[in-house]
């Protein structure tokens, strides 16, 4: 089992098809026969989050998860470890630290900074070095 991510759930997670990440052992994916039909379940201590394109498809997996868990539907996130969900119209899904930035900000007393547009004075001089090191005297 992940050691981020107790046994129980895991074992759990794995028996119904999830493989954790290995590049994130808290991040699970669960693909069908359709590689367009796909569920990713992300884990932080006591939270899962699930994504899925289809709502069909969640709801699977939350009853799933439901049968052996105590879960709590909250419904689509909005805020989650410092970053903010927002989904469009159209359906699309954007992430923003925005608040999480100005948090930070404030608290560093940089709230009032005067950002640069870019990371060098616009009127420093710059030069070539020499293509070869010159020769030791």
């Amino acid at each position: 089992p992940s050691l981020a991510v107790p046994s129980t759930l895991d074992t759990f997670l794995r028996s119904v098809g999830f493989s954790p990440l290995q590049s994130d052992p808290c991040l699970y994916v669960h693909s069908s026969c359709d590689k367009f039909d796909f569920v990713i379940l992300s884990v932080f201590v006591d939270d899962i989050v699930l994504a899925a394109k289809s709502q069909s498809t969640l709801s699977k997996y939350v009853s799933l998860l439901s049968q052996k868990f105590k879960v709590h539907n909250h419904g689509f996130p909005k805020l989650l470890l410092g970053i903010k969900f927002y989904k469009d119209s159209h359906g699309s899904l954007y992430l923003s630290q925005h608040h999480y930035v100005n948090k930070l900000l404030s608290k560093f007393r940089l709230a009032d900074a005067h950002p640069s547009q870019i990371p060098a004075k616009p009127d420093i001089k710059l030069w070539s070095l020499p293509v070869s090191p010159p020769a030791p005297p």
